[in-house]
């Protein structure tokens, strides 16, 4: 997550860099980084917690209430918002893969492009795949190519093959057989 949208989220939110911090560590499960943070910049601050709670965002999952630990805490998915908890690359994938045809029609035929894999199996390619600053790129290339009626296999493959690279041999040829080895 890059650091404005940090900034704009702790504005809209009324919530410090801390508890943001909290709620994306509780919402990977990551203990080993919570225990680094902990290690590093010291315990979360109660009141941040204690927010967090009252808003209905987190619930205690411990034995212990009058010495809570920061691994006894779990997200209440279906209350937060939702931008809380969403990542730069789910949101990029996702909005990649909305832009992206369903079918693709050609000698009279319908061919379905979305299957193969799930959302969140394409996703993860995504993540692996596209950087941030690499995004905008990626989905005008694939915006060209789906104007021009060239896309017909699916959006994993357009990722995996890295299609975006031969853009200008995409559009010119009709005969494409992928990208040029680096």
């Amino acid at each position: 997550m890059n650091p404005n949208r940090i900034l704009e989220l702790c504005i809209k939110y009324e919530l410090p860099v801390e508890a943001i911090v909290f709620l994306a560590i509780l919402q990977t499960r990551n203990w080993s980084t919570l225990y680094r943070y902990i290690s590093t910049c010291g315990t979360f601050d109660v009141a941040n917690i204690d927010t967090l709670l009252d808003r209905g965002w987190i619930k205690y999952t411990g034995n212990t209430p009058n010495a809570p630990k920061s691994d006894e805490f779990e997200l209440i998915k279906s209350k937060i918002p939702k931008e809380l908890i969403t990542s730069n690359y789910e949101i990029m994938a996702r909005q990649f893969w909305d832009k992206y045809p369903s079918f693709h029609v050609g000698d009279g035929k319908r061919i379905p492009l979305k299957t193969g894999v799930t959302f969140n199996e394409f996703k993860k390619i995504y993540s692996q795949s596209v950087t941030v600053e690499m995004h905008k790129e990626v989905v005008k290339a694939m915006l060209v190519l789906k104007k021009k009626n060239a896309l017909n296999f699916g959006p994993h493959k357009f990722i995996m093959g890295e299609y975006w690279n031969a853009i200008e041999e995409l559009t010119q040829s009709t005969t494409y057989a992928g990208p040029k080895s680096h």
